[in-house]
């Protein structure tokens, strides 16, 4: 379905793919989705973490169960600090040689990963492509709530500091690309 829609390119049932024919790639991806639901069932034995819980449970939304449509993932490496990026036409590239340098915290931050580049992907698919510096500070605030709110499911808060880091280094990031 998704694959013979050029347009749009997004199935809204949230069914991801994995078509790279590298099975331990395609192992991961479903050891980062685990984890974020893992996130998301340990947020839901907090009552004061029900905005992170709705946050969660969306990108799980989008991302649905492994099927035959839905986002694709595929393996490469993204240069910089990102782990995860979206063309934003239904592909994420992730970097899981980055990742797995983490060793213990890779699924964790897979799951978070995934998170952020999901929420991107719902941004996109409501409001369309981002083109200015305060629509792209929207989304990337959006994308980082997403990932502090996984983390927040592993029992880690992030400081208002690291996350205005964040966001304005991914901003940072979208200026330098013009």
């Amino acid at each position: 379905y998704v694959n013979n829609n050029p347009v749009i390119n997004v199935d809204p049932d949230g069914r991801y793919k994995c078509e790279t024919g590298d099975k331990a790639f395609c192992q991961r991806i479903r050891d980062y989705i685990s984890k974020l639901k893992e996130s998301r069932d340990a947020l839901r034995s907090s009552p004061d973490t029900r905005r992170e819980l709705r946050l969660v449970q969306k990108v799980l939304t989008e991302i649905g169960e492994e099927g035959k449509a839905g986002p694709n993932y595929i393996q490469g490496e993204i240069p910089g600090r990102p782990s995860a990026h979206t063309n934003q036409n239904g592909t994420t590239t992730v970097d899981v040689k980055k990742l797995d340098a983490q060793d213990a915290k890779a699924n964790q931050l897979g799951a978070q990963a995934l998170a952020h580049e999901a929420r991107h992907d719902i941004d996109i698919r409501d409001s369309g492509i981002k083109t200015t510096e305060s629509a792209v500070r929207e989304t990337e605030r959006n994308a980082y709530d997403a990932s502090k709110a996984v983390d927040r499911g592993f029992g880690l808060k992030w400081t208002n500091q690291e996350y205005n880091d964040a966001v304005d280094a991914s901003v940072q990031s979208w200026l330098d690309k013009d």
